[in-house]
């Protein structure tokens, strides 16, 4: 960097500084990489008036010497792209007959597309050259939209004792950590399932829906000792980036350089580490450990590098007590007659005292760079996981013996591969291919039918309850695998002062999963002489038409195209307009059920294929040029999710033909799994699962507005955002063999029939429900049909307005401050895996309307803060303190029936009345003493007589406001030569530990199913006339 210098030339330096400091950070090029980044700008030439063309460019890489260059077109633009994360990198920009400017050091963060212009004096002019110049890698505004960015050292800093994805992600003000045990977070309003993880370009998340938070292994599918740098992006209007609703969360993975690096690790935790369990007032036994090594380096200096990683985690659980112990003598005579009539081992009943959870990762990569213009970068990585289950061993009324017990297996396997190249200084190219392999498989202890043994004396005299013995009827046949194949190519052409990119991309999903339940057979005993005698108390056996596995395997492909538009007209303005177009492809339909579509009117075969999805998108970056340290950015555009496999998979499974149940009880027991009696069905209805033929995948209309602020103050920057959200295609499911309803007192729709029983005075006793009288066709059973809702009823959005305050590291600290308000609508929250649990936990009034309810991830408030303070108690050796806090309000949650309170079949699911009064003529009480009962906890209860004469809404309360405190200490220690130790502390909940009432989490862990104080208080539905 140079300029005139007549007189004095540290005047000068400074002045130079302020300007290259102001083009630096805020303008950009607005693509956003989800594995690299990009810097761009304008070589200027004339008092910063005149594009130099032909300028020639070289940027160097610290770490590995690595050494690319390009040339600016006739518009004076340069552009490299590919560039790795958060490490340093220095430009020297060159001309005939100008001098050159030399940037020292600049560091850009995942995703960042910065634009540095650089001014060239004539040879003429004195020169004075910046030695001590970075450009950060904060990213807090790189880009139109809303994101959040951490580097290596904020990743290594931030206090986290699970150390998973979902926890880092929750920087962001915008995403909420709901379950902090199972790490389940929530998007803007969306559950985990719309989210995406990605890993180096390779899509981890859970593609199936199967598991609780999102991940598809036990705990972290990596290790975070790999990661280089994490981005949470929830609004990037970049059209190469797709497959979310929620958040997409990006990680790229560390290289290796020309020095030799590596590290050894070992983390500790046990129950001495951890405060008393406030139920109890006991501290639970566990113990954590995690441990493994890195390792980096040249294989070829300056050309091949590579890293590799070794991670295991251990946790050992205490299982839980078991409340029920059979007598000794029961329990014996249950395992000899197990042994010499049916020729089986039981098992043993014992306290497996410990339950150990062990998992492993690996990661191997290589970056070879080629030659000056292509670059090639491979990695490989694996996970693989055990979790033993002690099913039914600690029910309240009943226990097992260990053949009953099974073990979950999760085996993850991933590679990628992406070449960058530079065909010529105007046009580049990105090719890469990914491939991911993932399994879970149940292993039962035994392979016998499920086994019940009820009337077993308990030791304690207490009573006669249940023993299980035999495999678990849902670990008979329960495996899963899927495959997932990603190909992408884009370029990126340098037009004048505007940027063109385009390209494709192909994704294809493969599932195959088996499951059956009682596919081994169930035998329940009354007692223990019934055991004995083999008079069977009841039978179940499902099997398949053809004694074969159910389920099919199947897939779909996702082919997509793409072009892109950066235009900058003026220097302070830049806008960005792409557009991109996603065609399903899924060759394989479900088996046709004729009988389907001539009482429906819909076939049950129908898929995705063919239904396509355009995605406009449109962005800017206005800096004013009176206000130089003000920058406005934001966007809308379409954005597509992804449907979960096990949505579409149930279709497949459940048509109606293909898997049968008997419960006719067979001669004898047959303990042999393979030679279960069939019998005859015990229910001649069909039970199916099937997609709308228009069936679309989710998406919405997303967009921002934000403004940003440089402050005078200790280089400290704030900005006010707004992100807001409109669904376009919601999913819902509907039930199409319910009758149509008929109008209830308290308006509700009301299914099937009831009948009225009285006494011999006439006085009416009670309203039963008649069973399955809601259902209109006798031949099939519940008939579940996924579509999406109807876009003129759908009223789902969300809003959030952040205001967020941040100093950079300087004079040894830093700290950040955020405040978001939320407000989210839903259709259908979608948290589970099978269509009846999706259908029958929507809380509602009418469950096959499309009614839109504040939604079950709404998080109304959230405050988060963090301080980081470097210092040196040994010299020249860190000493690294960062205290965060985050605050959020509770969850929300519902008041429901108990039971069925519309007829449709379902508990739980139906939106409460709450009586005007005693003398509400809607409502019939079966007893006074339920009246009263009722009345009284009313009377106790502000937020339910609030809605007195009317049906509560949906998600309409909310648990206490959540408060966390977390602190980690790092100190490094002087080992030996250039070895060095670091000793680390992280205490989470800190302010718990302080007071042993601060810091708890008051909350019901079901909002969506009946999350309330009446599941436990308020009497079954008594009060509701049926007409």
């Amino acid at each position: 960097m140079c300029l005139r210098s007549p007189g004095s030339a540290r005047k000068l330096r400074q002045i130079v500084c302020a300007c290259v400091i102001a083009w630096c950070q805020q303008d950009e090029l607005h693509a956003q990489m989800e594995t690299t980044a990009a810097l761009g700008g304008t070589v200027l030439g004339g008092g910063m008036k005149t594009p130099i063309g032909g300028a020639r460019v070289m940027l160097r890489h610290a770490a590995t010497g690595d050494v690319f260059e390009t040339r600016a077109n006739h518009a004076g633009q340069y552009l490299f792209t590919g560039l790795r994360p958060g490490e340093s990198l220095s430009i020297r920009v060159s001309a005939p007959g100008y001098e050159a400017a030399d940037i020292p050091e600049i560091v850009l963060s995942l995703g960042e597309d910065r634009r540095l212009d650089v001014a060239l004096s004539d040879s003429a002019d004195e020169i004075v050259h910046l030695e001590t110049f970075v450009v950060a890698a904060r990213r807090e505004h790189p880009q139109p939209g809303s994101s959040t960015a951490l580097t290596q050292r904020e990743i290594e800093e931030r206090p986290s004792i699970d150390q998973t994805i979902n926890d880092y992600a929750t920087a962001d003000p915008r995403v909420t950590m709901l379950d902090e045990e199972n790490s389940v977070i929530a998007a803007a309003g969306q559950h985990h399932l719309f989210n995406s993880l990605q890993i180096d370009g390779i899509r981890l998340d859970d593609g199936f829906g199967l598991s609780a938070n999102g991940l598809p292994s036990l705990g972290n599918p990596f290790s975070m000792e790999t990661i280089q740098a994490v981005s949470v992006d929830l609004a990037p209007y970049d059209v190469r980036r797709s497959g979310f609703t929620g958040a997409s969360i990006n990680a790229v993975t560390r290289s290796g350089e020309n020095a030799f690096s590596g590290s050894a690790y070992y983390k500790y935790a046990n129950e001495k580490f951890r405060a008393k369990d406030p139920s109890t007032g006991q501290r639970t036994r566990f113990t954590d450990e995690t441990y493994g090594f890195t390792l980096a380096g040249q294989i070829i200096r300056n050309r091949l590098f590579f890293f590799v990683n070794w991670e295991r985690k251990e946790r050992t659980d205490p299982s839980r007590e078991a409340s029920f112990i059979p007598a000794s003598r029961a329990l014996d005579r249950i395992v000899n007659i197990a042994r010499e009539k049916y020729g089986i081992e039981p098992g043993v009943f014992f306290d497996p005292g410990e339950r150990s959870q062990k998992s492993d990762s690996y990661m191997a990569k290589l970056d070879w760079r080629i030659n000056a213009r292509h670059r090639l970068s491979a990695r490989y990585s694996s996970s693989y996981g055990d979790n033993p289950v002690y099913q039914n061993y600690a029910s309240t009324t009943s226990t097992s013996l260990s053949s009953h017990w099974y073990v979950n297996s999760r085996d993850l396997k991933a590679w990628s591969a992406q070449m960058t190249s530079q065909w010529h200084p105007n046009f580049q190219t990105e090719i890469s291919f990914a491939n991911q392999r993932y399994s879970s498989d149940r292993q039962p202890n035994s392979r016998l039918p499920q086994i019940r043994v009820n009337g077993v004396d308990a030791a304690d005299g207490s009573g006669a309850e249940t023993l299980w013995l035999g495999a678990c009827s849902t670990s008979h046949l329960n495996f899963l695998t899927t495959k997932k194949q990603q190909a992408k190519i884009s370029a990126t052409w340098l037009l004048g002062r505007h940027t063109i990119q385009f390209g494709a991309e192909r994704v294809r999903n493969d599932f195959d999963n088996k499951y059956l339940d009682y596919a081994w057979g169930h035998y329940a005993f009354a007692s223990i002489d019934d055991f004995e005698s083999g008079k069977i108390s009841s039978y179940i056996y499902q099997y398949t038409a053809d004694g074969g596995a159910p389920g099919f395997a199947w897939g779909y492909a996702i082919n997509t195209a793409f072009l892109q538009a950066n235009w900058r007209f003026f220097r302070s303005l830049t806008i960005t307009t792409g557009l991109r177009f996603d065609y399903p492809a899924m060759n394989e339909a479900p088996r046709e059920n004729k009988q389907v579509e001539q009482t429906f009117g819909v076939r049950n075969d129908s898929t995705i294929d063919g239904v396509y999805t355009f995605s406009p998108r449109v962005s800017f970056t206005w800096m004013p040029r009176n206000l130089r340290k003000v920058q406005v950015r934001g966007g809308v555009g379409i954005f597509q999710g992804q449907i979960p496999g096990v949505w579409m998979g149930n279709s497949y499974i459940n048509d109606g033909m293909t898997a049968f149940r008997t419960t006719q009880k067979p001669g004898s027991v047959i303990v042999d799994a393979d030679a279960q009696p069939e019998g005859e069905p015990s229910s001649k209805r069909m039970r199916v699962d099937m997609m709308d033929k228009d069936l679309r995948m989710p998406s919405l209309l997303r967009g921002n507005i934000a403004v940003d602020f440089q402050l005078p103050w200790q280089r400290m920057s704030a900005s006010i955002e707004w992100l807001f959200s409109r669904a376009e295609k919601s999913l819902v499911y509907r039930n199409l063999n319910l009758k149509e309803p008929v109008a209830g007192p308290d308006g509700r729709p009301l299914y099937g029939q009831w009948e009225i029983k009285t006494d011999k005075y006439g006085n009416v006793t009670g309203i039963p429900h008649i069973t399955d009288s809601q259902l209109n066709h006798g031949a099939f059973d519940d008939v579940y049909w996924l579509t999406n809702a109807d876009k003129d009823k759908d009223s789902s959005r969300s809003s959030h307005l952040t205001f967020s305050l941040s100093r950079p590291m300087r004079n040894h600290w830093s700290a950040r401050l955020a405040y978001t308000r939320g407000h989210a609508t839903e259709v259908s929250p979608f948290t589970n895996s099978s269509a009846s649990a999706n259908f029958t936990r929507r809380i509602g009034i009418n469950p096959n309307s499309d009614e839109t309810g504040a939604s079950a991830t709404e998080i109304r408030d959230r405050v988060i803060a963090s301080v980081t303070t470097r210092f040196a108690l040994i010299r020249g050796f860190n000493t690294i303190m960062t205290l965060t806090y985050d605050g959020h309000s509770g969850r929300p949650y519902s008041f429901t029936f108990r039971n069925d309170a519309n007829g449709d079949g379902q508990s739980g699911n139906d939106l409460f009345y709450v009586p005007a009064g005693r003398n509400d003529p809607k409502l019939y009480w079966a007893s006074k003493t339920d009246e009263d009962a009722f009345f009284a906890y009313l009377a106790t209860n502000d937020a339910l007589r609030r809605y007195a004469g009317r049906i509560a809404s949906r998600n309409s309360e909310r648990s206490k406001f959540q408060h966390r405190l977390n602190l980690s200490v790092t100190q490094q220690i002087p080992f030996w030569r250039t070895l060095r130790a670091e000793v680390y502390c992280t205490i989470t909940n800190l302010a718990n530990l302080l007071n042993e009432k601060w810091g708890r989490v008051y909350q019901y862990n079901s909002p969506t199913i009946s999350a309330s104080p009446m599941v436990t208080t308020i009497p079954k539905r008594k009060c509701i006339v049926i007409p």
